[in-house]
């Protein structure tokens, strides 16, 4: 049985089978390539610029999209807008994993229900952390344009459902115009109304379309959508026969059906809102973290929302300690924290028992061996080289000051060399210190996302559900489709998100194109990629970025521009797109 790996993106990334790959010599010689420097503000302006106008598109291309799979009526279940919002959340481009028309339609209903009970639809999601500091992921602990791609493509997805519904609006208004008065209200939709009494409107309307539709082409459309129609017609009370057939006709030309007027010729504007739940503290294994790193990190998160003019009626950040802070105390959450320690405790016992077996393993397959005696469910097992990548071990930084050796040099190659004992005794106690640490890290990673998981515990809790009662969920993770949850892509690369690694811009696959990634900043740079600097007044959305001296992003060697004005004119003339 494999591993489960819902609950963590970076086990998807293959991070040690890429670790391994990182030639010493190759870090050393390549890492070196000198970084562009650029005015922070024009940089600023530059960035702002090219992902508003990748949001513009992808806006433009899931609205667009919605309308046309609702107006083909293919999808089960009532059509209306929670399924024109469906379509939008559930898109294939946007979706992370398979999800089938049942699981569409499931969530679907969620829409239409949360639209009945409250006239809004709120989703809420976790992600957007904070950064470690790892010398294989990245060069600094504040985000870069890969957390600021996250911010517009969630921005991107409820501006969508909102654009997707005006645009169905339009086009119902614009057929409206054409008929004339009484086009709304010449029929009604109603469930004790005829349909094989009205066959006779619709041949009716076929009839006039014949007559006043010369091209063939089109001729023929009109006349299978009416067929259609007649073929299995909606219930419905006639008001004004003359009216009526004059809307099916132009309905018709529009390749609009009846029902789809029906369902949308009074339908309000529904709102749609993403929580975006930042989710530093969820989790105990990162408490050591420093406070004014995550502090950091938040800050310029925030400041991008302004920088970016997102609007807060469709999009909004979530600190998690607010809602720490609400269900503290509770009986609920007390149930869970019970939970937690619970199995927390279970976890730290098996692993203290056989940590000496673990230590002794030779190679990954044998370590993953003796970890499924404590981890037969497969929840453990996964999160053990994602935790290790994601901890600032202390151990790494001691070690290399009592020995004198390079401090970046030892982390790779006690990384490298995790899963094979040393005969090195101080190398040998290092590595056991990371296997315990990353162990008893994941452990307690894996407990808390249970305890705080409405679907994992016994008690059913949920602190985002019991903070945000009326908000659907969305998820970073590739979840069972049972789960309920609208699973998405926020990275432009699949398998890693953007606090996982760095952001790196490359060629596009077309002229117009311009990739941006994220990869891990080590391979980055032994790959001969260098970083955008930014550099002059300490202010803006990058002012941070410039006191730290990290980068915003990385060129590929595949860009070739000479200096700032070069990357500018670049990104202005060139459409960002995922290289995912």
């Amino acid at each position: 049985m494999p591993p489960k790996i819902e609950y963590n993106t970076d086990a998807l990334g293959s991070t040690f089978e890429r670790l391994t790959r990182i030639d010493a010599l190759a870090r050393g010689a390549n890492s070196s390539a000198e970084s562009l420097k650029i005015d922070a503000k024009v940089f600023e302006r530059t960035i702002i610029r090219s992902l508003q106008r990748f949001g513009d598109q992808l806006v433009t291309n899931l609205s667009s999209k919605a309308v046309n799979r609702v107006l083909r009526n293919e999808r089960l279940g009532e059509i209306g807008p929670a399924a024109l919002i469906c379509e939008v959340m559930t898109e294939k481009s946007i979706r992370k994993g398979f999800i089938s028309e049942a699981g569409r339609y499931e969530r679907s209903c969620q829409i239409s229900d949360a639209i009945k009970q409250n006239g809004e639809v709120e989703f809420a999601i976790l992600l957007l952390p904070f950064r470690t500091s790892t010398p294989l992921k990245n060069r600094g602990t504040l985000p870069d344009m890969g957390e600021f791609y996250t911010l517009i493509s969630l921005y991107s997805l409820s501006r969508a459902c909102h654009l997707a519904q005006k645009k169905m609006a339009t086009l119902i208004e614009d057929v409206a115009k054409r008929v004339g008065d009484g086009a709304r209200e010449c029929a009604q939709s109603t469930a004790t109304g005829e349909k094989c009494g009205i066959k006779h409107l619709f041949e009716a309307a076929i009839q006039e379309c014949e007559q006043v539709i010369k091209n063939p082409k089109e001729r023929a459309a009109t006349r299978k959508l009416l067929r259609k129609a007649v073929a299995n017609p909606p219930r419905l009370q006639v008001n004004d026969k003359p009216t009526f057939v004059r809307l099916l006709v132009e309905l018709a030309v529009s390749s609009i059906p009846i029902r789809s007027w029906f369902a949308f010729k009074d339908a309000p504007l529904i709102p749609v809102r993403i929580l975006a739940c930042r989710d530093a503290g969820r989790y105990p294994c990162f408490d050591t973290v420093s406070l004014d790193q995550i502090a950091n990190y938040r800050a310029v998160l925030s400041d991008a929302v302004e920088a970016f003019s997102i609007d807060q009626r469709f999009f909004r950040l979530i600190d998690y300690a607010e809602i720490k802070k609400s269900v503290q105390g509770t009986s609920g959450h007390n149930e869970a924290m019970r939970y937690l320690a619970k199995r927390k405790a279970g976890f730290v016992s098996d692993i203290e028992r056989l940590l000496p077996t673990i230590w002794s393993a030779r190679g990954r397959d044998e370590m993953h061996k003796v970890l499924t005696e404590i981890d037969q469910e497969g929840v453990l097992t996964p999160l053990f080289e994602p935790i290790l990548f994601s901890l600032e071990h202390p151990y790494i930084s001691d070690v290399a000051r009592q020995t004198g050796l390079d401090e970046q040099q030892l982390y790779f190659e006690a990384m490298q060399s995790i899963y094979l004992p040393q005969n090195d005794e101080r190398l040998e106690r290092l590595r056991r210190q990371l296997i315990e640490e990353s162990l008893r890290g994941a452990a307690l990673y894996c407990a808390a996302y249970e305890a705080n998981t409405g679907s994992k515990n016994p008690v059913g809790f949920d602190d985002v559900a019991a903070v945000f009662p009326n908000a659907l969920r969305m998820s970073i993770h590739q979840k069972p489709e049972s789960v309920g949850h609208f699973t998405v892509h926020v990275s432009p690369t699949r398998k890693r998100t953007p606090w996982h690694g760095t952001a790196s811009l490359a060629s596009g696959r077309t002229p117009d194109g311009i990739c941006i990634g994220i990869d891990l900043a080590e391979h980055l740079e032994s790959g001969g990629a260098r970083g955008v600097v930014v550099c002059g007044n300490e202010e803006g959305l990058l002012a941070r970025h410039i006191r730290a001296r990290q980068p915003v992003v990385y060129l590929s060697p595949t860009i070739s521009v000479s200096d700032a004005q070069a990357l500018v004119e670049l990104l202005e003339g060139k459409l960002l797109v995922a290289n995912g």
